[in-house]
């Protein structure tokens, strides 16, 4: 049902002549007439009746009347909505990430995100399966952050994240600002799961150094390894963006032959033809951010 005519047949109820509705709707009164007619035909029914110089709607038409007024109301709230959607001020966006990226990096972007763009809502994700690229493929996230190159798809980086040893505070090793993958060969190790970014590393320079990591406990929670490590059950390994200020927990940058373990994380979202302006804004947000943190 074309929304001209409904508003036709509003305007010229409301109004009570068909020159008046044609000065509000800035049309000639022949057009009016004709959409009004069209609308008759159309539904069936006589919307109006002549009284004098003036019209009135008919008991079909009042019965008509306060619905097709509710439909072109909403049609006029939907037109604004796509208007505020195509121009970036409202919607929705979805971010996959992990509790050390909100932390180390989207706290701060949403805090300068949201004043600017009230109609925005951001919503951060922590994918179950704890891969956030897994979830943007997926479709149920609009943007990912995680660690890697790029790969060819769209992203960039935030920052830098590095693997990190914190010891005992009486342990031999505690007060060293750097430690060598081979200084943990023997040593009790507090790690992350299988497949988190400070584990991975881990394993792979410990093979590459002829040893395999003896791991007396492993859990996701940052917390709990630093509080086991505190209380003298191990070296606690992890990334560096996933523990307090430096001041409130001292540790050792974990290396492999001078270099130190470390990794990229990324922002990676869509191609940008897909994207929703929303998803821009944040995106724009995001990318100045990273530009701070790298100066």
């Amino acid at each position: 049902m074309d929304v001209r005519r409904l508003r036709s047949f509003v305007a010229v109820a409301r109004a009570g002549t068909y020159s008046a509705a044609a000065r509000q709707l800035h049309l000639s009164q022949p057009a009016l007439w004709k959409q009004v007619q069209a609308l008759e035909r159309e539904l069936g029914v006589r919307l109006f009746e002549r009284h004098g110089r003036r019209v009135r709607a008919t008991w079909e038409g009042r019965q008509l009347l306060e619905r097709c007024d509710a439909l072109v109301r909403a049609a006029d709230e939907l037109s604004a909505l796509a208007g505020e959607l195509r121009a970036g001020r409202t919607g929705l966006v979805t971010v996959s990430c992990l509790p050390p990226h909100v932390a180390r990096f989207l706290a701060g972007v949403l805090a300068e995100f949201r004043p600017k763009n009230p109609g925005i809502a951001v919503r951060l994700r922590e994918p179950a399966g704890g891969d956030p690229l897994a979830d943007l493929a997926a479709g149920a996230a609009d943007l990912a952050v995680g660690t890697g190159r790029s790969d060819g798809r769209d992203s960039f980086v935030l920052y830098r994240v590095r693997t990190v040893v914190v010891s005992p505070p009486k342990h031999r090793l505690a007060r060293r600002t750097q430690l060598d993958v081979s200084e943990l060969r023997g040593e009790p190790l507090l790690l992350a799961p299988a497949g988190f970014r400070s584990r991975v590393q881990l394993e792979a320079a410990c093979g590459a150094a002829g040893f395999e990591p003896l791991i007396v406990h492993e859990s996701s929670s940052p917390a709990a390894l630093l509080a086991l490590a505190q209380a003298g059950m191990g070296l606690a390994v992890l990334s560096d963006d996933a523990l307090p200020p430096r001041r409130a927990q001292p540790r050792s940058l974990l290396v492999r032959a001078g270099a130190a373990l470390a990794d990229e994380v990324r922002m990676y979202a869509r191609p940008g033809s897909s994207r929703a302006p929303a998803v821009e804004a944040f995106l724009a947000e995001a990318r100045l951010a990273a530009r701070r943190e790298r100066a």
